[in-house]
């Protein structure tokens, strides 16, 4: 892929950049493996890659892999091979190539709101996470909570447009995951569910974790040309 094609053919490249995660979440033997083979794939798909884009795919990953570790939720939510504490290899990256995919489609790059908005934002959807994740059943209640107050403070029309490809990639990459086993939702036939396999509370936390991502981080990176 040559090293203007991404950024001048953005849709096309983003079809390439998500069949090929898929395909490699997919076939790749361990986790070692998929996090080595995503990375190049996703340094050659996503060429030319800015010091702000690399700077968001980085932030992304350590802010969403620290809080994968931190918060485990085993009653809700698991990985079937956890090498890094709760979780696997490639699970490290993964929210940076979701964020770095999302910006280049949308590419709106937010400026600072009221520093209050984030408080009650981040503080709803943590606290979701951390008083109500006991059971599928009390999970969707609580994220639903959650996602309205943050879209009640962020719904300009980039801020809509964020999260419907949120919420699109979500089902992409929930789908395969699932019916591949790499990771489980035990009980999910008790909750709000499609198909069987995806509870309605991860299209919420996508939306909600992912908007919020794109609000805080490109106004902490502002400075990186």
């Amino acid at each position: 892929m040559s090293k203007s094609f991404s950024k001048k053919n953005p849709y096309v490249a983003a079809l390439i950049q998500l069949l090929g995660t898929l395909l490699i979440l997919w076939f790749a033997p361990n986790d070692a493996v998929a996090l080595g083979v995503l990375l190049v794939f996703w340094f050659v798909t996503f060429r030319p890659i800015t010091r702000f884009e690399g700077a968001l795919f980085a932030a992304a990953s350590v802010v969403m892999a620290g809080a994968q570790i931190l918060t485990p939720v085993p009653t809700i939510f698991y990985f079937t091979q956890e090498t890094l504490g709760n979780i696997p290899l490639y699970e490290t990256v993964m929210w940076g190539f979701y964020v770095l995919f999302v910006f280049r489609l949308v590419g709106t790059r937010f400026t600072w709101a009221a520093w209050w908005k984030y408080v009650l934002a981040v503080g709803s959807l943590l606290g979701a996470f951390v008083l109500c994740a006991g059971s599928q059943q009390s999970i969707l209640p609580a994220l639903l909570v959650a996602v309205a107050l943050i879209v009640a403070l962020f719904h300009t029309k980039s801020d809509w447009q964020y999260i419907t490809v949120f919420v699109v990639l979500c089902v992409a990459i929930e789908v395969v995951g699932t019916a591949r086993g790499l990771w489980v939702y035990p009980g999910v036939a008790t909750s709000v569910h499609v198909g069987g396999l995806l509870p309605v509370w991860m299209f919420l936390y996508w939306a909600g974790a992912g908007l919020l991502l794109l609000r805080i981080l490109p106004p902490l990176l502002h400075r990186v040309r």
